[in-house]
């Protein structure tokens, strides 16, 4: 109430110094938020690529148990491997803001990406095309497992979640 006040009266002498450090306070406050909005949202970037890359794993999985494949994991791409990093660097803005005692915002962060990992249906439709470009490929590196990627190609032509 008090900052208010020094805020709306008119300048003296006194309070001019007061009103200077308010306005202090407030743009380093601005600055601290901003720099948190810009971890939130890498945050929720680190989150979606995450969410994407796991979608593309649990797709091939859900493919391999359909048709009790072996070989459908097998083909996931190269670029895969990199999901770990993502999780990593999701783990590395936790641990910042527990760090610096946002505690509210890392908790937050936390709850949600928890709920929307369980809430959210996996896009298995997207997949599609990536899975199928990854069987072709090997299929014309003529590797001497052409007959399991010919099956691999019809379980996922033939897949009910691609439909």
């Amino acid at each position: 109430m008090r900052q208010l006040r020094l805020l709306t009266q008119t300048p003296t002498k006194s309070n001019r110094l007061h009103v200077v450090c308010l306005l202090h306070t407030f743009i380093d406050d601005l600055w601290r938020t901003m720099e948190n909005q810009w971890l939130i949202g890498g945050y929720a970037v680190l989150f979606l690529i995450n969410f994407l890359l796991f979608g593309l794993q649990r797709t091939a999985l859900l493919i391999d148990r359909e048709f009790e494949s072996t070989y459908v994991l097998a083909v996931l791409p190269w670029w895969l491997r990199f999901a770990r990093l993502f999780s990593l660097c999701k783990l590395i803005i936790l641990g910042y803001f527990f760090y610096h005692q946002f505690w509210v915002i890392a908790i937050s962060l936390l709850v949600c990406d928890f709920i929307l990992s369980a809430v959210l249906p996996i896009p298995h439709k997207i997949y599609e095309k990536t899975l199928r470009k990854q069987v072709e490929l090997r299929l014309n590196s003529k590797s001497p497992k052409s007959k399991s990627l010919s099956q691999t190609l019809d379980a996922i032509n033939n897949s009910k979640y691609f439909k």
